[in-house]
């Protein structure tokens, strides 16, 4: 996933998808040479995808926006064959415009195929919320009531990464700067299906872990899994004004995560099934 400007129009900027066997080539099964082109129907001549995640069946989403500076935030839904899915938003595959946001992480829900977004303001990094829409890409009203959450605590926080798990809780992990002299600290957050913080999870929801690499320094988490029914977080500590950075990973103690025990929800994967 990309974009790439004058294709197929001059002086405009389209989002690519790409498939690719396991040996590398261009999935032909896909849009029929393994790639597809779009732009956002907003009428701008500039379309940036930010994040991608893939379903079970193996649509999948990009979210992204119509501006580089400001732009409203748009979803696109491509059916496993390449082609903009029809159920999806307006019946086109888009859904939008929102807010003008980036779009840093997508997550899917495997059971209900509800859609979580990561977003912050455009060149702000610290003003992390979450976005949950329905499978057909509208505001989920079960969540918070109006979809959204927010997560811009103490002085600001970034989400970076998020994943369903399998009773449909979500996890955020990012970065959060407190009130104090560290720079930021990993930042741990699970949510209920309603989108309430989830109190089972540290009490209050949301975790702050610091690695005292050096004092005061950058640390952040990029990415987030479940492993053996614990959170994983991996990022990286240390790093600021010129120190060194350093792979960091945590992982918790909190055994609440898989409903059924399998990480899917499901029974999608099995064979027979």
């Amino acid at each position: 996933m990309g974009h790439c400007t004058h294709c197929p129009l001059a002086d405009e900027t389209w989002v690519w998808v790409i498939r690719r066997l396991p040996d590398g080539a261009p999935d032909t099964s896909f849009s029929g040479d393994g790639w597809h082109t779009f732009r956002f129907p907003s009428g701008e001549p500039y379309s940036n995808p930010d994040s991608v995640a893939i379903d079970s069946s193996g649509r999948i989403v990009v979210g992204g926006r119509d501006n580089a500076i400001d732009g409203d935030t748009w979803f696109a839904r491509h059916t496993s064959t390449g082609n903009l899915d029809g159920t999806f938003g307006g019946g086109d595959g888009f859904a939008g415009p929102f807010a003008a946001r980036t779009v840093p992480a997508l997550a899917l829900d495997p059971a209900t195929g509800r859609i979580a977004s990561a977003s912050r303001l455009a060149g702000n990094a610290y003003t992390g919320q979450v976005y949950v829409f329905t499978a057909a890409g509208v505001p989920d009203s079960t969540f918070s009531g109006d979809g959204h959450v927010d997560l811009n605590l103490e002085t600001g926080t970034a989400i970076e990464a998020l994943k369903f798990q399998s009773d449909g809780k979500l996890l955020a992990a990012g970065t959060i700067n407190d009130n104090g002299a560290n720079l930021s600290g990993f930042f741990l957050a699970r949510m209920a299906t309603n989108g309430a913080l989830d109190d089972t999870f540290d009490d209050n929801g949301v975790k702050r872990i610091e690695f005292d690499l050096v004092p005061n320094a950058y640390d952040a988490a990029f990415a987030v899994a479940t492993m053996g029914g614990r959170l994983v977080a991996a990022g990286f500590a240390g790093g600021d004004a010129g120190q060194e950075q350093e792979m960091a990973v945590v992982r918790t103690q909190n055994a609440q995560i898989f409903s059924d025990g399998f990480e899917r929800g499901s029974t999608t994967a099995w064979p027979g099934f």
